[in-house]
């Protein structure tokens, strides 16, 4: 006995894929187009996010090298100050008119500030 299973539709096979060729739907048209923006806004977003990170991660890296060198330079700064103090107390300064052979000016002699 052979049996039928419903009714002939049409003699085409029904395959269930969408229809190739002239037949666009313009709401896909747009849903692609969308999609594309959407996908393309995304990784533009990604890649400016590790751009600003890497920028913001070499500024803090090029500011702690600022920070040690003017540390270094505080330091150096400070040791020559000091050094200057001591050269110029009076004391150190007679030392060295006395090995230079340099005397204090006498009264009739003209002093120039």
């Amino acid at each position: 006995m052979i049996r039928t299973y419903g009714v002939y539709r049409s003699k085409m096979v029904q395959s269930g894929r969408r229809p190739t060729g002239g037949d666009h739907d313009p709401i896909n048209a747009l849903f692609k187009a969308l999609g594309v923006v959407l996908l393309v806004a995304a990784l533009l977003a990604i890649f400016s996010g590790f751009w600003v990170a890497w920028a913001v991660r070499s500024g803090l890296d090029e500011m702690a090298v600022e920070q040690f060198r003017a540390s270094e330079l505080r330091q150096q700064h400070q040791k020559l100050s000091q050094r200057r103090d001591q050269l110029l107390t009076a004391d150190r300064i007679k030392e060295m008119a006395v090995e230079l052979g340099l005397f204090p000016p006498q009264n009739n002699q003209v002093r120039r500030p």
